[in-house]
Formats: structure tokens, sequence, C-alpha cells
């Protein structure tokens, strides 16, 4: 008759065997990992402005007001403005939401995004009371990984 071992299971040295083995995978898979979820927020902000470029040139026509989208890369945030210049416009409210239509990347959602550069200039992006993009222009997203160009006039949103 065989009899059961009371201290049968894993010994100490098999336990910290294992565990090395798993700090050695995590040391790693935690870059890649990183870089993983910093690519599909940095898409993720991409199809988001996107989006809002194109919201923007269509309720400027639909409104008849010209709005503008002004880009901050230092403080890595875009707003959206209402009004017919720029010493008399103010902050549109989203339409969705109701508050001050204010993007910020800088936050744990947006985290990794970087607002790199713009071509728009001080005055921004902005659409006329008809929906024309008076200037032409692009957003480039983390040096280059991600870049967005609208075309003057129609407006035409393209990501390369």
């Amino acid at each position: 008759m065989q009899h059961k071992n009371p201290y049968s299971g894993f010994t100490l040295i098999e336990l910290i065997i294992v565990i090395v083995i798993l700090g050695i995978l995590s040391i790693f898979l935690v870059p890649i990992v990183n870089s993983a979820l910093i690519s599909t927020r940095v898409s993720a902000s991409v199809e988001i402005l996107a989006q809002d470029i194109q919201t923007v040139r269509d309720l400027a026509g639909t409104k008849h007001d010209t709005l503008w989208i002004v880009f901050d890369s230092l403080n890595e945030k875009y707003t959206v403005y209402k009004g017919p210049s720029v010493a008399t416009r103010s902050i549109m409210n989203h339409p969705n939401s109701h508050n001050e239509w204010i993007v910020s990347f800088d936050n744990a959602t947006y985290k990794g995004v970087d607002i790199t550069s713009e071509t728009f200039g001080s005055n921004g992006l902005y659409f006329d009371a008809w929906g024309d993009a008076v200037v032409g222009g692009s957003i480039v997203l983390n040096n280059g990984e991600k870049t967005i160009s609208i075309t003057q006039l129609s407006g035409k949103v393209s990501i390369q």
C-alpha cells in the first residue's frame, strides 16, 4: 500500500525558477505591449481629430459661421472656436456634450500622443461660412508616425 506524502507540491527552487523565467519574459514583453498601446492611441487620436475636422467643416456650412480649430502643440491640445474673426471668436461648445470643445492629448486616454507640429499658423485651421477651408495644411503626430492633411477650399481630410 502506498502512502501519500503530505508535503507533496512544488519546491521553493521550482517556484523561484518560474518567477525568474516570468521576470525575464516581462523584460521583453512590456516594451512591446507599451509600443502597441501607444500606436493604438495614436491611431485612435488621428481618427478623432480627423472626425472633428470634418464635423467643424460641416457645421461651418450648416451654421453659416466661421469656425476655427487652433492647435497648441506645447500643451498637446486643440480648441474649436466660432466667430467671424480672430478678435471676436469664442470657444464653441461641442455639439454632443455641450461642453467647451477643447481636446487635450495630455491625459491618460491619449498618453504617448504628441502633436509634433502643424502648418496652419497662429490662427489655426478655419472654415468660412460656406464650409470652405480658408487655408490648407497638415498636423503631424508623434514625429511623423501619422500626418493629417487638409486640402484648401474643399477641406478634404487625408491621413498618412
